[in-house]
């Protein structure tokens, strides 16, 4: 006779991992199961429930505990067993006796209890802290075996213990923790485990996040003081079960325990929670957990705050308290559906995705991580998230659509908030193409994203804009195929477009920027056509304003390249947009040589290529004459400007 019933969480079977267990708190030496029901029988409560809950349950062939989830398990029995064990209220065996009916069976009876295996679903917690170094306990190839068998709890270190006991308070029976199911030394498990993490946070029923923890030593369950204390007053607690079952009669009642109140003035309940995450606000591989866990507990250094998608009141804080949370950043509701669809690219509800990702982008730039080549890896499982409605191909960061060529116009945000006591620097080794804002470290503002001046909203209804370069080509070579959204070796865009020569001997510096001089519209003629002569640095080429005050404000991408800018530069101007009516703004991108070891997708001997240093911006008075832009902006109109084949790495 077979029963199927439905089991808890299996990994993938391709993982190194599909048949270990997840961390549970029954302890190897004795297996603990929780108490027993009066409502099932022991025999029933070790077997077909202990598969079905996920419990520790013995193997009747070899008498070994299962911490995992086997496909099945068989006991044998007899109907008069399971009759006297019905009559005295086993609900299971009741259910047997149900399913035989008045069918003849022999005198012993083998039931087998088969689960149906889920690809992944949300009966499981994950961990999300911070590391703090290098973990002392973590899977790797030569513990494998052992960790299979057991992993004792008094050798975890304190964060993780605290997550555990979470787990079972809240009665749950697996926990997730990237650096115990992962094989750390094994970049063949790594890449497939990374390669799924946007199930893995997703599908999580809970994640605990430890955010008031700086390591993993630390732990998270300490006692949190509150701010501001007026009074404290004694509060006698309800009981509460010491465990859970699954009959209101057979929980265990603990004694009442005296707890405390406390009042805070009007003032301190004015005050809010907002980026209370620690160190996780900082860490890159801490994003898109907690963006894409559906729900979350945040153990913070003063509260613990519940986090889901719902509705605006369960940003609020545990227990209805004083302070709310602002400013917390959200992924759009699309991105959760199960088979989300496709935006149309002109649709508001692709721009508005468009948005979204920005935003995310601006977050996720103040963040580092401790290996520096992982910066796109630990965005990849957000960026898949949104590729399923942006329909586009991805391109270290940004996304080959109509909208590209005023995305690469990112710039180092040296104004806004986030960026103080932030450096902008490039990694030690290649991460990303220089037009990507993948290629430095620090706070970077986006368009659509970022505080005035630098927002600049070309989709709004009757803004007039103008292209002034065409994007050719852009590519970029993946480290490993099967992980679109990862590391990459290169990557190349090729835009036609203007290249106007600028020095930096004549700019000056205006606090966090530089007021460079312009050329006027024949001297960029004149320079453009010499192209092939590019890294001249003779007298003849230099640089002349012929119109007085007329410069552009630069932003420099990196602070190295801030004390002093290039004797010789070039700005290409991308898009030129009405602003108020009294005024347009030209934005585009500041160029260098590149050296010859940067990397490119393309072919070698493919000419000169550039490298992004900086955005820059001008503001220009309507109708005001303007000797470079009005007559640059007018040939691009008529198809009359000759345009130049620009190739940046």
């Amino acid at each position: 006779m077979d029963t199927t019933l439905s089991g808890p969480a299996c990994s993938d079977n391709n993982s190194a991992l599909s048949a270990s267990p997840l961390i549970s708190g029954d302890r190897a030496d004795d297996n603990r199961l929780l108490p027993r029901p009066s409502s099932v029988c022991d025999a029933c409560w070790t077997g077909p429930f202990a598969i079905h809950f996920g419990l520790p349950c013995a193997s009747s062939q070899d008498g070994k505990w299962y911490r995992g989830w086997p496909e099945e398990i068989s006991y044998s029995t007899s109907r008069e067993i399971l009759v006297s064990r019905a009559d005295a209220g086993c609900v299971w065996c009741r259910f047997v006796l149900r399913e035989a009916g008045d069918n003849e069976f022999p005198d012993e009876w083998i039931i087998t209890v088969r689960g149906t295996l889920e690809k992944w679903d949300d009966s499981h917690p994950d961990l999300h802290y911070v590391w703090g170094g290098d973990q002392v306990h973590k899977t790797t190839t030569s513990n494998l075996s052992t960790y299979e068998q057991g992993i004792a709890a008094s050798l975890l270190p304190a964060t993780i213990r605290d997550a555990i006991y979470v787990t079972h308070t809240l009665c749950f029976r697996w926990l997730w923790i990237d650096s115990l199911c992962i094989v750390q030394d094994s970049e063949q498990d790594k890449r497939h485990e990374i390669g799924r993490m946007h199930h893995i946070y997703r599908y999580a029923h809970l994640t605990i996040m430890a955010a008031s923890a700086k390591g993993v030593e630390e732990g998270f369950l300490q006692q949190r003081p509150p701010r501001d204390i007026d009074l404290a007053l004694p509060f006698i607690c309800p009981p509460h079960p010491l465990t859970s079952g699954w009959c209101p009669d057979d929980q265990l009642v603990a004694q009442p325990q005296v707890g405390q109140v406390y009042y805070a003035s009007t003032y301190t309940a004015n005050r809010f929670y907002s980026n209370d995450l620690g160190n996780m606000a900082t860490r890159a591989w801490c994003m898109q957990e907690y963006l894409m866990s559906p729900r979350a507990l945040i153990f913070t250094s003063e509260t613990l705050q519940f986090r889901c998608r719902a509705t605006t009141e369960a940003r609020r804080n545990i227990g209805n308290s004083l302070r709310r949370t602002l400013d917390d950043p959200r992924l759009p509701e699309t991105l959760f559906l199960r088979d989300p669809p496709v935006a149309e690219p002109t649709s508001q509800e692709w721009k508005a995705m468009r948005a979204a990702w920005m935003e995310v982008v601006k977050e996720y730039s103040r963040r580092t991580a401790t290996v520096e080549s992982d910066k796109l890896l630990a965005c990849a499982a957000v960026a898949e998230q949104f590729h399923r409605v942006l329909g586009c191909e991805y391109l270290t960061g940004v996304w080959r659509s109509d909208t590209l060529l005023t995305d690469l116009l990112w710039g180092a945000d040296k104004l806004g908030v986030e960026a103080a006591g932030h450096q902008h620097a490039r990694p030690t080794a290649y991460r990303a193409p220089s037009w990507s804002w993948a290629a430095i470290e620090g706070v970077v503002y986006v368009r659509a994203a970022g505080p005035f001046p630098f927002t600049l909203d070309l989709e709004l209804e009757g803004t007039r804009s103008v292209a002034l370069a065409k994007i050719v080509e852009c590519w970029v070579t993946l480290e490993d195929a099967a992980l679109p959204f990862g590391r990459v070796t290169g990557g190349t865009l090729v835009l036609n477009g203007t290249l106007i020569p600028c020095r930096g001997g004549p700019a000056e510096k205006i606090e966090l920027f530089w007021a460079v001089p312009l050329p006027s519209l024949e001297r960029t003629r004149q320079r453009q056509c010499g192209l092939g002569g590019a890294d001249s640095d003779s007298e003849e080429d230099e640089v002349d304003a012929t119109i007085g005050e007329r410069r552009a404000v630069v932003t420099m991408d990196c602070d190295a390249d801030d004390s002093e800018l290039p004797g010789t530069m070039w700005l290409s101007p991308f898009v030129r947009t009405a602003q108020n009516g009294r005024s347009d703004r030209v934005d585009g991108l500041v160029l260098d040589l590149a050296p010859p070891t940067s990397n490119s997708s393309g072919s070698e001997g493919e000419g000169i290529c550039f490298r992004r240093i900086g955005h820059f911006m001008v503001y220009i008075e309507v109708n005001s004459g303007d000797p470079l832009w009005d007559p640059l902006t007018w040939a691009m109109e008529d198809g009359e400007w000759p345009l130049v084949g620009i190739t940046i790495v």
